[in-house]
Formats: structure tokens, C-alpha cells, sequence
């Protein structure tokens, strides 16, 4: 049975690993529950349209991913440079810059396996689709307000180093909360989706495109999960009030970039989509545009985008890909919403 979009179910920690959270990720989570809401409402309009049957192909995945790919890079390379060159950030304190450095577990590090994850896609792609679809995936990757957030990752890390603190608790928990959920419903698409029809060169590597979402070891992350969290108590102990502040206040940056991103997306569909030939996505029957159509006008409520020219590439693409960009941050909206109700609020 597929798994429900709609429901994102719990997933209990293992009991040998299970790590209280420390105190500024529970504040984190406080200050950006309104702003995960907001996510949360804009991921389960489009998360349904994402996969099978309604996209034959992993494109618009690779789209967004491509995208979300870029904030892990940003924000570890910043990280790197903090702990690798000193001169770099001389108003940061050694212990803190030692409890830093510490926390960035290589085993949590996703840049390198994302891009592995994207390359495998664009070969595919190029194949099934021809180069003008990878070219669109180029042309989102230098997109105005991706471009703007991933300036802000480089300059607000550099001046004020404690802010990784945000985006290693955003950025990674969401992969330990909702991630293997995702991983799920991806994997549930098929291997013909991620594989490609008639494409027997890419069964060598079935399934590929989202192993980001695994962690090496027999505990499906777990461990690693319970020693992010242990490390950043360790953080937490040499902060100060302010920069505790900065943290939470870069947190909420980070839910109103991603929102931010998911609106471009909406805004930019046309336009990117509109540079590929009309064979480059599957065909579509009438009725199913039609359908997809007034999803889109009852359920997002695009008044500007009108039925006459909206092609079936733009509007494939405005249902889709904008989960992607920002699914992985707010996944585990709906798990807290229903958590909220027994008492309990904060990421796995």
C-alpha cells in the first residue's frame, strides 16, 4: 500500500539510542511553529502530484533537489572553513569553536552524497529527456532568491559562526524526523520511475537520487542522531544569552527562506518550464491536464496562471517540485501538529 501523503506517520526513536533534546533546540522548535505550519500547508498542497501516477519521471525531483542540495553545501562548507581557518573568525571563543567542530559528525555530512544523488539523476535525465531538461535544472540552481539565501548562509556563519548551530539542528533533525518517511515514499515510486523505461545502463544503480536520506551503519542513523544531539548539548553549554538569541532568530530565517523559495517556485514554473521542448516531459491525456489543472486553481489558488497557457511541463513542475525544495526542513510538521495534541512538541 502507498504510503499516505497526507499523514506522516510517527517514527519512534530506538530506545538504546534515545537522547533528550537540549534545551535551544527545544527553543528553536517554539519559535518557528507558526512558520512550520505555514510550510506544512504549502508541502501537502503538492506532495500528492510529486511522485506516481502523476509524474512519470524523476525530473521535477531532480529540480528541487538540486536546489535543496545547494543549502547543505552552503552551510558545511561554511561550517569547514569556520573550523579549518581560524583567522576566518577570530571573535570565536576556542571552546566554542572546539564544541563546533565537534558536532559536525562526518557521518551526518550531506553535501557529498547529495551531489552524488543529483549526478546520478542528470545522467538519467539526460538520457530519457535530452539535455535541454538538465539545462532547466541548471537554470533553477541560479534562481534570484536561492542565490540571496545561500549569500546569507556564507556571510551569516562567518559573522556570527554560533548560527550553525540553526542550521545543524533544521537542517539535520528534519532528516532524522521525517527523512526516512520520505525515503519511503520515494522508494514506493518505483524502480522504472527511478530507473528510467527501456534504460537498461541505469540498473547498476536502482534506486538512486535519494540515498542522502540513509545513513551508513546498522541503525538506520539512529546512532549518529543520538550523538548529534549529545555533541550539541555540549554547545549549548558555552553560549551565551545573545547568542542563543542569534540562533533562534537565524532559525526563523531558515523556515522564511524556504517558504520563500516555495512561492518562487510557484511564480517561476512557467518561466523555466517553458524552455523545454514539448517532448521532454511524458505525454499527458486531456483529462488529466484538465485535472491537474483545477488542482491547481482550486487547491493552490494561482489566480494569475490561467488555463489557456499553462503548459503541461509548467504545471507538472508548479505541482511538484516546490515540496522538494523545502520538504525535508518542515516533513515532521504534521507528526508535532499530532503530537502537539498529546503534550509533547519538538523534532525526534
Amino acid at each position: 500500500m502507498r504510503p499516505s501523503p497526507h499523514h506522516i506517520p510517527t517514527t519512534a526513536s530506538s530506545t538504546a539510542f534515545s537522547t533528550p533534546s537540549p534545551a535551544i533546540a527545544t527553543a528553536i522548535n517554539t519559535a518557528t511553529r507558526s512558520l512550520h505550519t505555514e510550510l506544512n500547508r504549502l508541502i501537502i498542497a503538492r506532495l500528492p502530484l510529486a511522485l506516481p501516477p502523476h509524474t512519470t519521471s524523476p525530473l521535477l525531483y531532480s529540480i528541487g533537489i538540486s536546489a535543496f542540495a545547494q543549502v547543505y553545501t552552503a552551510f558545511e562548507s561554511a561550517w569547514l572553513l569556520v573550523n579549518e581557518e581560524e583567522e576566518h573568525t577570530p571573535q570565536l571563543n576556542e571552546n566554542l569553536r572546539h564544541a563546533l567542530e565537534n558536532l559536525l559528525d562526518s557521518r551526518i555530512q550531506r553535501s557529498a552524497i547529495l551531489e552524488q544523488d543529483i549526478s546520478c539523476l542528470l545522467q538519467l535525465i539526460t538520457q530519457c529527456h535530452g539535455s535541454d531538461a538538465a539545462n532547466t535544472i541548471a537554470s533553477w540552481r541560479k534562481s534570484e532568491i536561492l542565490q540571496e539565501y545561500l549569500f546569507h548562509i556564507s556571510a551569516a556563519i562567518s559573522a556570527r559562526p554560533h548560527v550553525i548551530v540553526a542550521y545543524a539542528w533544521v537542517m539535520y533533525m528534519a532528516l532524522f524526523s521525517g527523512g526516512r518517511w520520505i525515503r519511503m515514499v520515494l522508494k514506493d515510486a518505483g524502480s522504472e520511475f527511478w530507473e528510467g523505461r527501456g534504460f537498461e545502463a541505469h540498473k547498476q544503480t536502482a534506486l538512486t537520487g535519494f540515498t542522502f536520506l540513509t545513513f551508513t551503519g546498522s541503525h538506520d542513523g539512529e546512532d549518529t542522531k543520538a550523538a548529534f544531539k549529545q555533541q550539541l548539548a555540549v554547545v549549548e553549554e558555552v553560549l551565551g544569552v545573545q547568542e542563543k538569541q542569534d540562533i533562534v532568530d537565524e532559525a526563523r530565517y531558515i523556515f522564511q527562506k524556504s517558504i520563500d523559495l516555495v512561492h518562487e517556485l510557484d511564480d517561476l514554473a512557467v518561466t523555466v518550464m517553458s524552455k523545454l521542448e514539448t517532448t521532454s516531459l511524458p505525454n499527458l491525456s486531456a483529462t488529466k491536464v484538465e485535472q491537474q489543472h483545477r488542482i491547481v486553481r482550486e487547491s493552490l489558488k494561482i489566480e494569475k496562471i490561467k488555463h489557456s497557457t499553462l503548459s503541461t511541463q509548467a504545471l507538472q513542475l508548479l505541482l511538484a517540485i516546490a515540496v522538494f525544495v523545502a520538504m525535508l526542513v518542515v516533513v515532521d510538521v504534521a507528526k508535532r501538529n499530532m503530537m502537539m495534541h498529546s503534550g509533547m512538541i519538538g523534532f525526534g
